[in-house]
């Protein structure tokens, strides 16, 4: 036996009396003979007695004979340092063994994914999941599941789901136990739900969503929780069950909290109740809840504006974004407070090319608050597809048929979709141009063609009603059904009433499901209907206390219909 190999041998014997001191003698010995291992456990020694200086000298000299074992070693002090150069000093060691050794490449990969928390370096998701495709390829399981959930996402990659779906499978099947597995693999499952065109093959990958949701919920997942109440709050099972599972997420996730209280809200039960929720979760730091509260309250009295003002200046403080800065500068030019005035007009004036700041802009002008040619800035506003530029600027020419008319051909020369809706609108109506409904239907089209989002809804009514074209259910069913896809919350009260009066196409459930959706999206007509039909026992069945509730919000929300229907029912002219 060679006299390092008799050394080492001495150091790391068993059910000896060696003490630390004479295994640390033996160790140098060997390591002074040139015994890789024996250097690196001298480093171990020392890095456990805190001598840094010691501890890395070693941990070098082992690494530089080439020992995976120091390398990461010596490379994990280095970065633990957090100074920029002991932090390249390290990415150099660990690229020395990243291609052999996956915890090398997964360091690698961490270090580019954390890099804005050190010094000048710069992030680098792309970089990152290179190093974890080599770890995993390596069988670096941690790897396999960040890697999961980057192409399910398309994080610093083009998303690929099948990809996706191999990685995290590859991270379950080997039983390791991370609820954020389950959880990005019933993502996946749901985004290859939303994309396939097949009823069946969609209904399959929607059920091994909930499936592995519920798993991951199962195993402590939150987040899963709030993913399963955005589930159901878009499907059948509807608003109760969502806020269920909401409710058991929101003590630890704010986006549930959030999703909660916007839930509750546009119900319009429990105001005060959801208020105070949505107040939680935007002082707990979510981002949504602050902008909806900004929203909500900046037509509210002067305390209110403050709140919502402080709440959209703490989101503008997270980062610029231009839809935060029109918000907040729309409520600041409205202040008696010259100088916030004046923030609010430079806010909106650095978005001149943003058509709603120059909506904004040119209301303050009409109201005398901004110095400017209002007309010339809706103009330019609804030019660009701004559809509250337009409203206003027809009231602008409500008494000059002429200008109105001048202004709608020009969108529509420009080929702008507000435009063809406008058109078709008017010839609908007879405002300014001469009535004729058989005209409207083409400009409708034109304007759903190019994506408007009402335009569907608009040639949905008229094929229901068969109004300017011969009435077609199936046609209206379909243009609905495209509004539906832009979120009009018209179109889906528009289905509604297909599925709940037309016996041709009678569906009493869906008809149920699409009134409540376009209610809890705020078209309150719908609010009032389903109010109407719950009370009476009508199509719907009979629930008093729920049709009640509905007919308070709808009057509340300015539905003349609901106002006059309670006032009936409270006179007992109605039971």
């Amino acid at each position: 036996m060679t006299l390092p190999s008799f050394a080492f041998a001495m150091a790391t014997r068993e059910n000896t009396e060696n003490t630390e001191r004479e295994d640390e003698t033996w160790f140098r010995i060997a390591s002074d003979e040139g015994h890789i291992e024996a250097t690196r456990r001298l480093g171990e020694i020392y890095s456990e007695s805190q001598d840094t200086e010691k501890a890395r000298g070693y941990f070098t000299k082992a690494a530089e004979r080439g020992d995976h074992a120091a390398i990461l070693k010596l490379a994990s002090m280095l970065e633990e340092g957090q100074v920029e150069e002991d932090i390249h000093e390290a990415k150099r060691w660990y690229k020395k063994i990243a291609h052999q050794n996956p915890s090398a490449s997964f360091a690698l990969g961490m270090l580019s994914l954390r890099a804005h928390e050190r010094s000048s370096l710069v992030a680098d998701l792309q970089e990152a999941n290179e190093w974890f495709q080599i770890a995993a390829d390596l069988g670096h399981l941690p790897s396999a599941l960040i890697l999961g959930a980057a192409y399910s996402n398309g994080t610093g990659v083009p998303q690929d789901l099948d990809r996706s779906e191999r990685y995290l499978k590859t991270f379950i099947e080997s039983g390791l136990e991370d609820p954020t597995a389950y959880l990005h693999l019933g993502q996946v499952y749901l985004r290859k739900a939303t994309q396939s065109n097949d009823a069946q093959t969609s209904y399959n990958f929607h059920q091994l969503a909930l499936q592995n949701l519920r798993t991951a919920v199962d195993n402590g997942s939150a987040e899963a929780c709030t993913w399963l109440g955005i589930i159901m709050n878009a499907s059948e099972s509807g608003a109760e069950e969502a806020k269920f599972w909401f409710r058991k997420a929101a003590g630890r996730d704010t986006f549930a909290l959030y999703c909660l209280a916007k839930i509750m809200m546009e119900e319009g039960d429990k105001f005060e109740e959801s208020l105070a929720l949505m107040k939680q979760a935007a002082n707990r730091g979510n981002r949504e809840a602050k902008v909806y509260l900004g929203d909500l309250l900046a037509t509210g009295d002067a305390d209110a504006q403050k709140m919502a003002k402080e709440f959209l200046e703490e989101v503008l403080e997270e980062g610029d974004d231009p839809e935060i800065k029109r918000k907040l500068g729309a409520i600041l030019i409205q202040s008696g407070a010259e100088e916030e005035k004046n923030r609010g007009i430079k806010l909106l004036e650095d978005l001149r090319e943003d058509p709603a700041a120059l909506y904004v802009l040119g209301m303050a002008g009409i109201q005398g608050k901004y110095p400017c040619n209002p007309e010339e800035l809706l103009t330019k506003a609804a030019t660009k597809g701004d559809a509250p530029s337009c409203v206003a600027l027809m009231d602008i020419y409500k008494n000059s048929p002429e200008k109105l008319i001048d202004f709608v051909e020009k969108l529509v020369e420009k080929k702008v979709p507000e435009g063809y809706c406008l058109k078709g609108y008017m010839k609908a109506q007879g405002i300014a141009y001469k009535k004729d409904k058989t005209e409207a239907p083409k400009w409708y089209r034109l304007a759903s063609v190019h994506g408007h989002k009402a335009a569907p809804y608009f040639l949905g009514q008229m094929y229901l009603r068969g109004d300017g074209v011969q009435r077609n259910l199936m046609e209206a069913k379909k243009f609905f059904e495209i509004g539906i896809t832009r979120q009009e919350s018209r179109a889906m009260h528009g289905l509604a009433c297909v599925y709940l009066f037309e016996e041709e196409t009678k569906n009493v459930v869906e008809g149920e499901r699409w009134l409540r959706r376009a209610s809890r999206m705020g078209y309150s007509y719908s609010t009032y209907l389903l109010g109407n039909l719950r009370y009476f026992g009508k199509v719907l069945e009979q629930d008093k206390a729920e049709g009640l509730a509905a007919l308070r919000a709808a009057a509340d929300a300015g539905i003349d219909e609901a106002v006059e229907l309670l006032g009936r029912i409270e006179k007992g002219e109605l039971t």
